[in-house]
């Protein structure tokens, strides 16, 4: 199974992901970003490397927030983390990792993540929005991200209210982000009197009917909904999804829906949803670029192998091989995974064999093709089933938490995907009398 590293590289935090290739999150880490270029280089190296541990992984992806030049893995200009204004991340971590390096402004990594992770299957163009300690932007149009020269979508940095007078850290005057972000939010409850330290304060005072934090987060609605409405009007998208920590804050996205209604705009029926990963997204979706798994995602199915091994002692018959998953969905199921590029159905059907148990399979012959798009909940995928001989030491590898010899009469209860059926067609047609 084929593993990346995701990094989100924050104002405030910075997560960092193993992934699968599904999405799936097999291991995280979260750090408080720290505040000079030496720090955070070496944050980024501890916590690649902690998630990492001894897995193999094909790639790494970087998500981080600003004026990226993402050929050259080398950060323009960060507004909200001046520190690694100019770093080129990639000639960094080239000393330390051998793997693949993939970098991407965080939103945009945001923006794939919700689209193939979530909201592909119902929408064709998307625009993701991350509030947080910034605003950022991420432009899905007919599946496919806008990125212009390299730095589009730096939708926090459009100005809604050159009257505000409020300068940005970009040295604009009256940025969405400027007026609409988390330090907007703050200040603005710093200047109705409440002394807090962070938003979550804010929005737990707001839950509990406190006025002017309600009235701070109205104000700020009211910037929000602007921002929107010049979204809609601009990209004409079927669905705008928010992420970032203000997200959290239901009564921020309901207050700046409301408003919106007030505003003519191109489509009355445009969505504005909240993010389904929550803060792990951007981090999946950077993980995802260094898998090329989005790409795989969007156009085709995916396309696997499955082993029906039958084992034996000498001449003897003893069952056939399953091994129980350590991943989601658990339970048993036949050896096999996805096919690697440039590798042949067999080649395949042999390494998924040998990962998964420990046999060198022979008498591979080609069974059956399963193709129903629901037989694997987590995506659709094409299953080429084999059949096979083995004999030999049963181990289990390292994505399988056990592996057994079952009498295929008597199989285990918690059989995952449509593997039951595999078998019993399988089972049918070799006690099925030869002509």
């Amino acid at each position: 199974m084929s593993k990346a590293i995701g990094v989100d590289l924050g104002g405030t935090k910075t997560i960092v992901v193993l992934i699968d290739e599904y999405g799936r999150i097999l291991k995280k880490k979260k750090y408080a970003t720290p505040q000079t270029k030496r720090e955070i280089l070496e944050m980024l190296v501890k916590g690649i490397k902690e998630v990492k541990g001894k897995e193999k992984v094909v790639g790494i992806g970087l998500g981080l927030a600003g004026f990226l030049d993402s050929e050259r893995g080398i950060m323009r200009f960060s507004p909200n983390i001046p520190a690694i204004n100019n770093t080129n991340f990639k000639a960094f971590l080239k000393k330390h990792f051998k793997e693949k390096l993939v970098f991407e402004n965080d939103a945009n990594a945001f923006a794939l993540a919700e689209y193939a992770a979530g909201y592909k299957k119902q929408y064709k163009n998307v625009v993701g929005i991350t509030l947080g300690t910034g605003i950022g932007g991420g432009i899905i149009v007919d599946g496919m991200l806008l990125k212009g020269k390299g730095c589009a979508a730096e939708l926090g940095h459009m100005i809604v209210d050159h009257s505000s007078g409020k300068r940005c850290d970009c040295g604009n005057i009256g940025c969405f982000e400027e007026l609409a972000d988390g330090k907007a939010l703050l200040r603005t409850a710093h200047k109705l009197g409440l002394n807090l330290q962070n938003n979550i304060e804010l929005a737990e005072l707001a839950k509990r009917g406190n006025r002017k934090a309600i009235r701070a987060i109205k104000e700020i609605a009211e910037y929000l909904a602007i921002g929107l409405v010049n979204i809609i009007n601009i990209f004409d998208p079927d669905a705008i999804v928010i992420g970032g920590g203000l997200a959290n804050i239901d009564l921020l996205l309901n207050e700046a829906k409301r408003r919106l209604k007030k505003y003519r705009k191109v489509r009355a029926d445009t969505k504005i949803l909240k993010a389904k990963l929550g803060d792990n997204a951007p981090a999946i979706g950077a993980a995802l670029l260094a898998l090329e798994d989005f790409l795989r995602m969007r156009k085709t199915p995916n396309i696997a192998v499955d082993a029906i091994i039958e084992y034996y002692e000498g001449k003897e018959f003893k069952g056939i091989v399953l091994v129980e998953r350590k991943f989601e969905p658990k339970g048993w199921a036949l050896p096999g995974g996805l096919v690697e590029y440039n590798e042949t159905l067999e080649k395949a059907v042999q390494r998924e064999a040998l990962e998964e148990t420990g046999l060198r399979i022979k008498a591979i012959k080609q069974f059956r093709a399963y193709s129903d798009p629901k037989r694997d909940a987590r995506g659709h995928t094409i299953s080429v089933v084999f059949t096979a001989k083995a004999t030999g030491n049963l181990n289990a590898g390292s994505d399988a938490a056990s592996a057994k010899v079952f009498d295929p009469k008597k199989l285990p209860k918690k059989l995952c995907f449509d593997h039951k059926r595999i078998i019993s067609d399988w089972l049918k047609k070799r006690e099925r009398p030869q002509r």
